[in-house]
């Protein structure tokens, strides 16, 4: 099977294109090593407002801080293409909790 026939599945408002990637980057989903989380953060497609350090980067993940606001869902979820964290929160988030 094709990436994009994957690809499509995923993200099937894509209407059959291909999903932007990274500079670099052959995979548009699955697992990212550190190094193409690495790309993503000097391409300020990945960014914190703290900022990002080393320690952070692990093999296949990024080890992110909690902020002063906690937000209680029904289970996890994707963005999508065409939706950001923050739509999906305000869809789907049923308790607002204060870590401040």
């Amino acid at each position: 099977m094709s990436e994009a026939a994957e690809t499509g599945a995923l993200f099937p408002e894509e209407g059959g294109q291909e999903p932007v990637t990274a500079m670099g980057q052959t995979h548009a989903v699955g697992i990212l090593p550190a190094h193409g989380i690495q790309n993503m953060m000097r391409e300020k497609q990945i960014w914190a407002s703290g900022g990002v350090l080393d320690d952070q980067i692990q093999p296949a993940s990024l080890d992110l801080r909690l902020g002063e606001i906690a937000y209680r869902i029904r289970a996890s979820f994707l963005p999508g293409e065409k939706g950001t964290v923050a739509d999906k929160l305000a869809e789907r988030a049923y308790h607002k909790i204060d870590l401040s």
